[in-house]
């Protein structure tokens, strides 16, 4: 049996990727404060030096952000074929 993932679990989903990006943007924050003063990172993360750290938060928000956008379509378009069957 198929089961279809409800327009409420796309939501959900979403603001889990939200999350990520608020996530990553931390990230971007600390990675540059570590640039600027000459440090390294010893919050945690499993990369110590800043300019990765800083790339890997890029590369998180340009991800989230286009799977974001492919929720965003995917509830558009089911909507609007739920409207035209409806019809």
């Amino acid at each position: 049996m198929k089961k279809h993932i409800s327009s409420s679990d796309w939501i959900a989903i979403s603001v889990f990727l939200l999350v990520l990006i608020l996530i990553s943007a931390w990230t971007i924050d600390i990675s540059v404060s570590a640039l600027l003063s000459g440090g390294i990172l010893t919050n945690g993360f499993f990369v110590n030096n800043p300019a990765k750290m800083y790339h890997v938060g890029l590369y998180i928000i340009i991800l989230v952000s286009f799977s974001n956008f492919l929720i965003f379509l995917h509830l558009t378009i089911r909507k609007s074929e739920k409207k035209v069957d409806e019809n």
